[in-house]
């Protein structure tokens, strides 16, 4: 997939609980069933909130909007939440341990259809450069997602998972707090569901 999105905070950080309203779209360049190309773009516009200052969930409500002949029209309600243990940029040690956890859960409500997707990785991380700024991390990773309108519900697979991570920001007093993130990963199923299987490759951009 390909895609991005456009996003404006409204009335502030709100102490770490901000409402975001946004717009994205994203497309399919290559699957093995089902439509790809200008056919498969799909819009969203709604509004997200994070209603808890120190957990990192996230909960949305949006209209999905059909750009391409494929998409569809729907009302979709979600919950996300993250959270990582290594993932800050340390001064004390060379390399370090790390793990990160992803849980994404969606209905959406026309089509009465559940979506649910997990992601998890750990690794150990490494310093990569004199200014600190660059560091690899080398580890394994469990992806899992649950359809409620699939013949086969569930599917899982597991691979190796290597990224790189640039930071961005900061001074002498103050830690940067920005990052550009490049990952690749190999996933193979575990079990009979064949659709997580291939190279999953991530840009990410941190502010």
């Amino acid at each position: 997939q390909v895609g991005g999105e456009v996003w404006a905070r409204v009335g502030g950080d709100n102490n770490g609980r901000p409402v975001q309203v946004f717009a994205r779209a994203y497309q399919t360049l290559d699957a093995d069933t089902g439509p790809t190309g200008g056919d498969s773009t799909q819009g969203w516009v709604g509004v997200r909130w994070k209603p808890f200052t120190e957990t990192n969930l996230s909960l949305e409500a949006s209209r999905l909007i059909a750009i391409g002949d494929a998409a569809r029209d729907d009302t979709m309600l979600r919950a996300a939440w993250s959270g990582d243990v290594g993932g800050d940029l340390r001064y004390d040690r060379d390399s370090w341990p790390s793990a990160h956890v992803y849980v994404d859960v969606a209905r959406l409500l026309e089509d009465e259809q559940t979506y649910a997707v997990a992601d998890a990785n750990i690794g150990w991380t490494w310093v990569t450069s004199e200014s600190r700024r660059d560091t690899i991390t080398a580890g394994v990773g469990v992806r899992a997602d649950y359809d409620s309108l699939r013949t086969e519900e569930w599917a899982v697979a597991a691979g190796p998972r290597v990224a790189w991570r640039h930071w961005m920001g900061g001074d002498d007093v103050r830690a940067p707090g920005s990052y550009v993130d490049l990952s690749l990963g190999y996933y193979a199923p575990l079990g009979d569901g064949p659709r997580d299987e291939g190279v999953v490759a991530a840009l990410t951009f941190g502010f």
